[in-house]
């Protein structure tokens, strides 16, 4: 779903941009956006039913949509790999 790679935004490591693709679309036509990635965010941060939830609050620490394509991640500890995947 990216268009390319998470920037870093600090030398930490600890801090990313996630820029999505453009014209990507659910089954029923409507555009993805960086909206969608923050609620499935903060769903799964939320849950604690869902597996992979507890994986997403030791990795993230926050988010926040910087504008329609793009979402700012702050991670709880050092991800240089994140950046490297």
């Amino acid at each position: 779903m990216a268009a390319k790679m998470p920037e870093p935004l600090n030398s930490d490591f600890t801090a990313f941009k996630i820029t999505l693709r453009p014209g990507m679309a659910w089954s029923d036509g409507v555009e993805i956006t960086a909206d969608d990635l923050a609620y499935d965010l903060d769903l799964l941060m939320k849950t604690k039913a869902f597996p992979f939830g507890g994986f997403i609050n030791k990795l993230v620490k926050s988010f926040k949509v910087l504008d329609k394509y793009t979402l700012e991640l702050e991670t709880n500890e050092p991800q240089p790999r994140l950046s490297t995947c």
